[in-house]
């Protein structure tokens, strides 16, 4: 199932995020589960904090496990040595309330 919606001028609200996120994860039946689910890494802009807390406050007493794995390593090696001698511009940084 995809799902999705989105604004040019604006950011979802969190009642928003919770719309879609509510009947794509009761449609995939995973109480009793365990589930792990796969995060960007720093260099990737995206409501991090938040989706981790709404997953949680989600998914968090209805699986048997719920574990977070950061997906590292996605980026060639151009973008390591900009982000390593410090070159990178300010799309690197969060714009994203924490």
């Amino acid at each position: 199932m995809v799902t999705g919606k989105g604004y040019l001028d604006r950011y979802l609200s969190e009642d928003e995020i919770r719309e879609l996120m509510q009947p794509a994860l009761d449609q995939a039946r995973l109480d009793g589960k365990r589930v792990i689910i796969i995060i960007p890494d720093g260099t990737r802009t995206a409501p991090i904090p938040q989706m981790f807390r709404l997953f949680c406050q989600y998914l968090g007493k209805r699986v048997a496990a719920l574990d977070f794995l950061i997906a590292l390593g996605t980026h060639g090696a151009h973008y390591l040595v900009a982000r390593t001698s410090g070159e990178l511009n300010t799309r690197a940084r969060s714009p994203w309330p924490a």
